[in-house]
């Protein structure tokens, strides 16, 4: 069993978000991960994008019997719940339930903020181009002590 980890970090000034997934075992080590920035109306879109961004990761690299993690309730509780009510973010949302639906493996589910330090402190390094590329590779140390 391994667990994705994605949150985002939204600039509202800018709207640049970084979007990060975390790939854990059971232990907590890292297995891998993935970061990337882009340009966000609001926090909702990035949030959804985020669990995207996790479970195409995962699909890409040939991962199965996978959680799906983020701390965003609103958005896995509109995608459990197959009411997509925030247009921003409808479509994306969509999607991961269309991925989850077709990988019977895979499941999402809400996990607090304290529970994800590690995908926030990635994802706000990002933002802050101050996160080193090779991340997953050579884990750094503030990253080390969140494990």
């Amino acid at each position: 069993m391994l667990k994705v980890n994605a949150d985002v970090s939204f600039n509202k000034t800018s709207k640049k978000a970084a979007v990060a997934a975390i790939v854990c075992d059971v232990t907590r080590q890292i297995k891998g991960g993935d970061t990337l920035i882009l340009k966000s109306s609001s926090a909702s879109p990035a949030e959804a994008f985020a669990i995207q961004f996790g479970m195409t990761f995962a699909i890409k690299n040939g991962l199965s019997n996978v959680i799906f993690e983020s701390d965003c309730l609103d958005v896995v509780n509109r995608v459990k719940s197959k009411i997509f009510s925030v247009w921003e973010s409808a479509s994306i949302e969509k999607d991961i339930l269309n991925l989850l639906l077709s990988h019977p493996s895979f499941s999402l589910v809400y996990d607090p903020r304290a529970c994800n330090r590690t995908t926030d402190w990635v994802a706000k390094g990002t933002l802050a181009e101050c996160c080193p590329c090779d991340w997953t590779t050579f884990i750094p140390q503030g990253l080390k002590l969140l494990l």
